[in-house]
């Protein structure tokens, strides 16, 4: 317990949404000393009751009682995409901070909105972005500011992603409910990359459509989304998600190329990485004191006369060429859960203390949804099967 945990008394917190994450998000802020869990609402009473029952408390039967109860500090909407808007209005008229699970909403317009009424109520609005939680992606934004590697030149992503949970009845495949998937998946990596490499504009964009297969009410399953982003009106960077694949082979990669390497990172949540990299041994040694690995190797060493070598217009010498690996050294769960409080504990900071500088603020949440807007419509331009 800090002594700021000790001066300022707990957020008292509420739950909106009881799904599957919703409900691991109450397991995890049960741990935090600056929160107390009030209570929880959900249009399932059953599941509402039944969660309740698990963390002792509350069970709210109606939305309004809960949004405008004085007992109440801060509300989290667990809800899908389209119900996100409605809710966020009420709890910060009624004086709430918000924390809403991704997207912020559907729209820049609703999202502007929603963010002027935050402010202007001098409330907390926070998508639930929680890349920039990562240890690791913090070590890599490090790693990138050290310029150790020289400037990044390209960076993608790709996100070959399981399906199994997601029948044609799911509300993923309606974008009225979901936004798509630019919408409703992309806006944590485009504010991941945002964060490692600075804001960018999305230049061209594509969807397609799973062949021979409808939604329930008879329209195209698009399964597949790709984007580019120009970072810095040089760097392009490739933004892939397909929803696929079994559950068994869902996998991501990251990966960012640099004048003198590549980094690579493993899972939607980066757990383990992967380096190869041409360095001098100073510059080998401010890499490790960066990242911490658990191995490395050197798979070539270069002799006096091989030091040298020219690229990207720039001279250089290097001593050896290696591969350095590592992870994050826990479960993928607890991981999660570690981004999950880490997000919450900053915005409480925040509460407490006006200045305290946020890791993500409301700008965050807006600008992933304009890329993620942005990058939809450049898909639709090139002809939209729900037309």
């Amino acid at each position: 317990m800090t002594s700021d945990d000790m001066t300022n008394p707990p957020i008292r917190y509420a739950l909106i949404g009881c799904g599957g994450f919703g409900r691991f998000c109450l397991d995890q802020y049960k741990q935090m000393s600056n929160l107390k869990i009030v209570g929880v609402f959900d249009l399932d009473q059953t599941l509402c009751t039944k969660t309740a029952i698990e963390h002792q408390i509350t069970a709210y039967t109606d939305i309004d009682q809960l949004l405008k109860s004085d007992e109440i500090d801060l509300v989290h909407i667990a809800t899908p995409p389209f119900a996100h808007t409605n809710i966020a209005i009420q709890a910060l008229n009624n004086g709430k901070h918000v924390l809403c699970e991704k997207p912020l909403t559907l729209t820049l317009d609703e999202a502007q909105c929603m963010i002027e009424l935050a402010r202007s109520q001098k409330r907390v609005l926070a998508a639930n972005l929680i890349m920039r939680y990562d240890p690791l992606s913090q070590k890599v934004k490090q790693l990138i500011d050290s310029n150790i590697l020289g400037q990044p030149l390209h960076g993608f992503f790709e996100n070959y992603a399981a399906d199994e949970p997601l029948p044609p009845t799911h509300w993923f495949w309606k974008p009225e409910l979901s936004g798509g998937i630019f919408i409703e998946h992309g806006v944590h990596f485009f504010d991941l990359y945002r964060y490692w490499l600075g804001d960018f504009k999305i230049s061209s964009a594509q969807h397609t459509a799973r062949p021979n297969q409808l939604t329930d009410d008879g329209r195209p399953i698009m399964d597949q989304v790709n984007c580019t982003a120009i970072v810095r009106d040089y760097i392009p960077v490739n933004f892939y998600h397909g929803f696929t694949q079994p559950h068994r082979l869902d996998r991501q990669e990251m990966r960012i190329v640099f004048e003198r390497g590549s980094i690579r990172l493993f899972e939607w949540v980066p757990t383990s990485y992967e380096l190869d990299c041409i360095l001098s041994k100073h510059d080998f040694e401010q890499v490790q004191t960066i990242l911490q690995p658990q191995s490395f190797e050197i798979t070539e060493n270069y002799s006096q006369t091989d030091r040298e070598f020219h690229s990207y217009n720039r001279d250089y010498l290097i001593d050896g060429r290696y591969r350095i690996t590592g992870d994050v050294q826990m479960p993928k769960t607890d991981l999660y859960g570690h981004m999950v409080r880490a997000l919450l504990d900053d915005q409480i900071t925040f509460i407490h203390n006006p200045n305290h500088q946020r890791l993500l603020t409301e700008d965050n949440g807006f600008t992933s949804l304009q890329a993620a807007v942005h990058a939809t419509e450049l898909a639709s331009q090139l002809g939209s099967p729900f037309k």
